[in-house]
């Protein structure tokens, strides 16, 4: 019983790893080829790469005005960002020490 199931057990594994190398090598050929959608893919690509180059060529046009930075307006804001108070107590200096 026992010398039955191990050559069962064989079959089973030598016919699972062929078809496991046909699925694999087939899918690398399908990768490879590329195909309709593929081509699609990399047109749709391309056009949203350009509009992003023309995007970005519109940003160079623009002049700012950096005066306002030095006004007496802008010098008088106040910063009200609240200061952060860490607890007095942080813990140990090494937490995976032992007690």
């Amino acid at each position: 019983m026992k010398n039955r199931t191990n050559i069962f057990l064989i079959i089973f594994l030598v016919v699972f790893l062929i078809s496991a190398y046909f699925w694999y090598s087939k899918s690398q050929k399908e990768s490879e080829s590329g195909g309709i959608i593929t081509d699609a893919r990399q047109e749709e690509a391309k056009k949203s790469d350009d509009t992003f180059v023309l995007a970005i060529g519109k940003l160079k046009t623009i002049d700012l005005d950096v005066g306002f930075f030095v006004s007496e307006k802008f010098q008088s804001l106040e910063d009200l960002t609240p200061d952060i108070v860490y607890p007095a107590e942080v813990g140990r200096r090494n937490p995976f020490l032992p007690f």
